[in-house]
């Protein structure tokens, strides 16, 4: 079977817009030449039911390999040319400086801008050489890491044969040793640090997702070798890096790995933000454990897209999703930036979480003050059997004795209320009964629960 250049070409632009465009050609053409009378027979003369696919696979697969070589070379060729002007510029510069030019010197300054593979990528991302914007003002460059689950391997098909080497798929060991050093980092001791966002919106957020979760499984792993493909893209949608997914979850390493690899490619004065639905769970994590270098930390900033702010807790929505600028509302800029600003303090501040905290805690606390009411009725229920009767001295002197170890416990109580700091975390709940406390705390749960179906109700 004859197959023509052009056809290839056309199988090309049909790849690009089809899930399976092998059979879809195949089928497309055996159908054409059925119309107009054309049956292909094999050799004992038997109509063919598939006579296109593996002829079509064949010599798809043998035109790939020659679109990689051909890529390889002229790779090669721009690479040599950019090495040589390079060179050139170098001893331009040194014929301006000095009149005894040294050729063949390594250089010895930093990267002063980013790969080759990079640029090669996405030029309007990596073309340019002025780095250093902070990270307040938006970085320099902006990708978003995701993961997919339906780019699944089966296990029974086996392993094809190595038609060429990744350039961006990371390789396996390199994403299990970055797994191994997270491990690592978490056996320590957590980081001392003054958290940006309260720890309990970030749990709030973890628990609401799957992903960067170790337990919740997206693909039955017994039957699949790689349950799906972790992306890093760039802002104009270009594919950057990739690492497949070979645990049941969406484990941090996949990453952590795939930025540190472009931070190896970058610059040391380049900023990144980086989007990922989970970037405030990772980002708390990158502060409390040594997953990244410190020349990292200083140079990354996580938020979220549009697209998965609204599952985050509202804390985490004014810290890390996009804030839109309000236009035509008649409210001057400065009143909206300091309305701005103090609807921050109240809801990234300890205070407004406090709530989840302190609930458990005054549960332990009027559950010790039931059992120390309950021991006092039982010691004056005792006294006045005991006053009925004539009782030993020795009897009196044990519930003498008693009676002063029930107040000592109903001062330990107190004082572990005191602990508790509630009215330092509300003032307003100054000398306020402590199951009274108990019964604002559940009102509040409540009216958090109808707040949230009556929001359920409106979505649908």
């Amino acid at each position: 079977m004859a197959v023509s250049v052009h056809l290839l070409d056309f199988y090309n632009a049909l790849f690009e817009r089809l899930c399976d465009a092998v059979n879809a050609l195949a089928a497309a053409l055996n159908t054409f030449y059925k119309q107009r009378g054309f049956v292909l027979v094999n050799s004992k003369g038997q109509a063919m039911q598939d006579p296109f696919r593996k002829g079509l696979g064949y010599v798809i697969q043998w035109y790939s390999n020659l679109q990689v070589q051909i890529e390889k070379v002229v790779e090669a060729a721009v690479v040599s040319a950019d090495a040589h002007y390079r060179q050139l510029s170098e001893l331009s510069k040194e014929l301006e400086t000095t009149d005894t030019p040294q050729l063949n010197v390594p250089p010895t300054s930093p990267m002063l801008e980013c790969a080759c593979i990079l640029q090669r990528q996405c030029p309007a991302c990596f073309g340019g050489v002025k780095f250093g914007r902070p990270l307040t003002d938006g970085a320099n460059i902006h990708v978003c890491v995701n993961g997919n689950f339906n780019h699944r391997h089966l296990k029974s098909s086996g392993d094809c044969p190595q038609f060429y080497k990744p350039e961006f798929m990371l390789p396996k060991t390199t994403v299990d040793s970055i797994g191994e050093l997270i491990e690592k980092a978490h056996r320590k001791p957590p980081k001392p640090r003054q958290p940006l966002l309260p720890d309990e919106a970030v749990d709030g957020c973890e628990s609401t997702h799957v992903a960067g979760s170790r337990s919740n499984s997206k693909t039955n792993m017994e039957k699949f070798d790689d349950g799906g493909v972790m992306a890093l893209i760039c802002r104009h949608d270009v594919p950057l890096f990739l690492a497949n997914i070979d645990t049941p979850g969406e484990q941090q390493k996949y990453a952590v790995a795939l930025l540190l690899h472009l931070f190896s490619l970058l610059p040391l004065t380049a900023m990144v933000s980086a989007l990922y639905n989970v970037g405030c769970v990772l980002d708390q994590s990158s502060q409390l454990f040594d997953i990244f270098p410190e020349d990292v930390v200083s140079r990354l900033l996580f938020a979220t897209s549009a697209m998965h702010a609204y599952i985050h807790k509202w804390a985490c929505q004014l810290r890390t999703s996009a804030q839109r600028v309000l236009k035509e509302c008649g409210v001057p800029i400065e009143v909206l930036r300091d309305e701005w600003d103090d609807q921050r303090r109240a809801q990234l501040s300890v205070r407004a979480h406090a709530p989840t905290r302190l609930k458990k805690e005054l549960d332990s606390v009027l559950s010790l003050q039931g059992q120390m009411e309950a021991l006092d009725q039982a010691i004056q229920s005792l006294c006045q059997e005991l006053s009925k009767a004539q009782a030993s001295a020795t009897l009196l002197d044990l519930l003498s004795k008693l009676e002063q170890m029930q107040e000592v416990f109903q001062e330990r109580g107190e004082a572990l209320y005191s602990s508790l700091n509630v009215h330092k975390s509300f003032p307003g709940l100054m000398h306020v009964d402590l199951k009274f406390v108990r019964l604002l705390l559940a009102t509040r749960d409540l009216k958090i629960n109808i707040c949230k179906c009556a929001i359920g109700s409106f979505l649908e």
